[in-house]
């Protein structure tokens, strides 16, 4: 806590049951970073099994679906609910509606030649055509990323400037504090794709999210290191199909008479608070996040704590 920068009546708030959240530097104006603290009435073991379970997903109301990209992609998809999403993103080009390299733009492109004047709306073949084929980008960007890390993640196309969450996210693990605190977990992390010190794991996860209120598709990596009486998560967030570009979680926790004292760091990167007023943009931003993540925590609480 002391390390995180936060005051000396933190600990007596924390260990009372409050959320406490810190704001954190951050080092980009397209970056929005926030911390937490907080304590859980259950054991390390029983917290961290719960989150490779995936059951920490069932309390967030805005993940839709998930799984372990290591079983393949074959239930990412657009519903027939939601095929006007599918419609946008035939017909896509550079821009924020949808986050894809020129290249990716390219093959919508081309599909939507073939497809001629079909509409997913109507005509369930072509809904599922245009699911294969982002299915097929996706699992493109994943095998870039296990192969080559960080740096084989394409860029999104913006018509005369690209947003890179390569560099984003390089310098989400510059600014992190495990490099003093967890050496060989921060040199895992730096030295991603290369094989991990040995009691570090990795996973990979896709979801599809409702942000903004769309249907939003997401590849996550997921690095874990635990031990008898802590343990620490890492989850980097390779690609967001749309509104923001990239995130990259820290978490982790240290068991004390049965209960966790936990820690989390977020660094998220979105366009959106660039630019003209991005100081007032930051401030919006970075309190509805910490507002979200606080709602988020309690229920995983709730729920770690039954």
């Amino acid at each position: 806590m002391k390390a995180a920068g936060l005051d000396a009546g933190a600990k007596d708030r924390v260990l009372a049951g409050e959320i406490v959240s810190k704001e954190l530097a951050e080092g980009s104006d397209k970056e929005l970073a926030a911390g937490l603290v907080l304590r859980i009435r259950a054991p390390v073991a029983k917290t961290m099994r719960a989150i490779r379970e995936g059951k920490t997903f069932n309390v967030d109301r805005d993940i839709l679906t998930f799984g372990k990209a290591d079983g393949g992609l074959d239930q990412l998809g657009y519903s027939a609910e939601e095929a006007g999403e599918a419609l946008a993103l035939l017909n896509t080009g550079p821009g924020s509606r949808f986050n894809l390299s020129d290249v990716e733009i390219g093959r919508f492109r081309a599909l939507k030649a073939k497809l001629k004047s079909a509409d997913p709306r109507k005509d369930p073949t072509a809904l599922e055509a245009i699911n294969t084929e982002y299915r097929t980008i996706l699992a493109d960007r994943l095998t870039a990323y296990r192969n080559g890390g960080v740096k084989a993640i394409a860029p999104y196309a913006r018509g005369k400037s690209e947003s890179r969450p390569a560099e984003e996210l390089e310098l989400a693990v510059n600014e992190a504090l495990g490099e003093k605190l967890f050496p060989e977990f921060h040199q895992a992390l730096t030295g991603y794709p290369s094989a991990p010190p040995e009691g570090i794991e990795n996973e990979y996860w896709w979801f599809k999210q409702r942000v903004e209120k769309r249907p939003v598709f997401i590849l996550a990596h997921r690095m874990y290191h635990q031990g008898a009486d802590h343990a620490l998560m890492m989850e980097r967030q390779i690609y967001v199909g749309a509104s923001y570009n990239s995130s990259q979680t820290i978490a982790g926790g240290v068991e004390e008479g049965g209960n966790v004292i936990a820690f989390y760091g977020n660094r998220c990167f979105t366009d959106q608070v660039a630019g003209e007023m991005s100081g007032v943009k930051h401030n919006i931003g970075r309190g509805q996040m910490i507002n979200e993540l606080k709602a988020y925590f309690e229920n995983v609480r709730k729920m770690l704590e039954k």
